[in-house]
């Protein structure tokens, strides 16, 4: 055998064994190195990213939040609201209508006022379970899945109570806030003459990150 087909075998198979080498390190070898090394670095790169945004997520979400259950807190507070509930809920005051239009007025402005920050408001008569006043047209009864929520929000005391409510079309995060009656003084006095319910959109304040989020998972969100 001459020395030109000795040494093409001898390099052919010093090749063949550096490319098998080079395989299996890939493969099977030192884990930074390897394919295995490289997705579980993606991998906790791309749980860090999530988290982080995750954190992000929650301080916007809880900023926002914290802006609506103070609108709600003032809207309840303010004396002539109160005093509109109370005399919207008599059925034999002649302005009882009048009033009544004018509450829904003033609910639909908080909500439109708001981008879409409610999936509806509305209050509540306590002494015979009816709806005053709603930002949805024919409201005459509470949502079936507030029953519940409702008998706990009128609780002495319980002035606000948050409640995350999972139903068919997704969770639904629920405010109320009781509608107290004031004195000759304009001071709370503790009669409950209704509460005010608001759907709160959890979609609202992450709508904005979107595309953040689309950018850092893939189109998929896998």
């Amino acid at each position: 055998m001459s020395t030109r087909i000795r040494l093409f075998i001898y390099f052919g198979l010093l090749s063949a064994a550096g490319a098998i080498t080079f395989v299996v390190l890939w493969l099977y070898g030192v884990p930074r190195l390897g394919i295995e090394g490289v997705q579980t670095a993606e991998y906790r790169r791309t749980i860090l990213a999530i988290e982080a945004l995750a954190d992000k997520e929650r301080d916007v979400f809880a900023q926002w939040f914290v802006e609506r259950r103070r609108e709600l807190r003032l809207t309840v507070g303010n004396e002539l609201f109160a005093k509109a509930v109370q005399e919207a809920a008599r059925p034999l005051a002649r302005n009882a209508e009048s009033l009544r239009t004018a509450l829904e007025r003033q609910l639909v402005r908080i909500k439109e006022a708001n981008a879409d920050a409610y999936n509806a408001l509305y209050i509540v008569d306590t002494a015979d379970g009816r709806v005053l006043a709603s930002t949805e047209p024919g409201t005459a009864r509470p949502a079936p899945g507030h029953a519940s929520i409702l008998a706990e929000s009128t609780q002495p005391g319980l002035t606000e109570f948050v409640y995350l409510l999972h139903g068919d079309l997704g969770p639904e995060l629920v405010v109320t806030n009781q509608i107290l009656g004031t004195g000759p003084q304009g001071f709370a006095d503790g009669r409950l003459l209704g509460v005010l319910v608001a759907s709160v959109d959890l979609h609202t304040p992450l709508a904005s990150e979107e595309e953040t989020l689309r950018q850092s998972l893939g189109a998929s969100g896998a």
